[in-house]
């Protein structure tokens, strides 16, 4: 005969018994305790994790995958202890901040749920987030309010990250192409539009020439009828 507990982890348990001796249990209608569940463990990219039943969560303050939860569905513990390997990417917030392909930068933040905030906080009553806290106690209120304190310290840490993110990403590059933009258009004007003062000086300059080489030539088309009118 096999028993299996519905859920997997070693906070799980169930009691046997039998009339019989060997059956269930090692003695008849006494009960037996069964506790032999194992939680699931592991890393997450490189840093540790804290496995609870099938799942594997990123222990507090790690770099990368704090917070973050991976579920290993099968059913009994594969041979060796290895089950294989994770590779999961970060759905992060791509911006692009530049005129050409390439110029892009990044950010991720990480969740805000009630159940990802306040985690890391050390109480006696076993809260792990702010979904945990419970102020029907004095522990617990007392322990709630660590808690909320992580969750606000968390908050504040995410808060300040964005802000960091906006001032020097963002607005530094918003900078940068305010002044590429104005020389764009500096040079774009260069091109375009005249010099009113130089062309009027050029035009003038050209209407005087003509002007001298139409007297010239009335000049040199006066002097042979003269010698005509000597002839004549």
């Amino acid at each position: 005969m096999h028993l299996r507990h519905k859920q997997y982890g070693s906070e799980h348990n169930f009691t046997v018994a039998s009339s019989t001796s060997g059956v269930l249990s090692a003695r008849g209608n006494i009960s037996e305790e069964v506790r032999n569940g194992v939680d699931v463990g592991g890393e997450l990219n490189g840093e540790s994790a804290m496995g609870r039943g099938q799942v594997l969560t990123g222990g507090p303050g790690a770099s990368s995958v704090d917070g973050i939860m991976v579920r290993y569905s099968g059913e009994k513990a594969p041979e060796g202890g290895f089950a294989g390997t994770l590779t999961f990417a970060q759905n992060s917030l791509v911006f692009q901040i530049g005129g050409n392909a390439g110029q892009t930068t990044s950010v991720s933040m990480k969740s805000m749920r009630a159940s990802q905030l306040g985690t890391g906080a050390h109480n006696e009553s076993g809260f792990s987030s702010l979904t945990d806290a419970n102020l029907t106690s004095r522990q617990g209120a007392t322990d709630s309010i660590r808690v909320i304190d992580k969750a606000i310290e968390q908050v504040s840490v995410a808060r300040g990250e964005m802000g960091a993110f906006q001032k020097n990403n963002l607005e530094s590059n918003l900078g940068y192409l305010r002044i590429a933009h104005e020389n764009v258009m500096s040079s774009e004007s260069t091109i375009r539009d005249a010099d009113i003062a130089a062309e009027m000086a050029a035009f003038t300059r050209n209407q005087i020439m003509v002007e001298s080489s139409t007297a010239m030539l009335a000049q040199a088309n006066q002097n042979p009828r003269s010698v005509m009118n000597l002839l004549g």
